[in-house]
């Protein structure tokens, strides 16, 4: 299992009141980055081409326009810079799907406040199912 630091490096981060985008990936010469203002917007907000540089296959970006709320699409970038269809972030928070595409949430660090179930121990029931054998 991933550490909480690996975890935080990918996907939408928010850092100093800016969000930071960033998705892996072996294939391909680059990655597309979309930010839309709605899901069922048709036209980007902010376009960028990201092409790989060096070895690595890291991509990100910082966008100062981006705001919780809005949605995000990752294309990859072929070698005949032709692009794929939208690609679902695996570290998005939000996750949508419209009109046969993929869109990722923008949404901020999480501040969970709820309290844990108050359920006693000898009242509370744990299910298992292995998926795999259930018919």
């Amino acid at each position: 299992m991933e550490n909480r630091e690996a975890i935080d490096k990918w996907g939408c981060q928010l850092s100093n009141e800016t969000y930071r985008f960033s998705i892996y990936s072996k294939r391909g010469i680059g990655m597309i980055f979309e930010l839309y203002e709605g899901v069922k917007d048709q036209t980007p907000l902010y376009k960028e081409v990201i092409e790989r540089s060096g070895e690595g296959d890291c991509f990100e970006t910082t966008v100062p326009q981006a705001k919780e709320g809005m949605y995000y699409v990752w294309r990859l970038l072929n070698e005949d810079y032709s692009y794929s269809p939208a690609i679902m972030d695996p570290y998005a928070k939000g996750v949508f799907y419209h009109k046969g595409e993929w869109r990722n949430r923008v949404i901020g660090p999480y501040h969970f406040t709820n309290k844990k179930p108050q359920t006693p121990w000898n009242q509370t029931i744990i299910y298992e199912l292995n998926v795999g054998h259930f018919t």
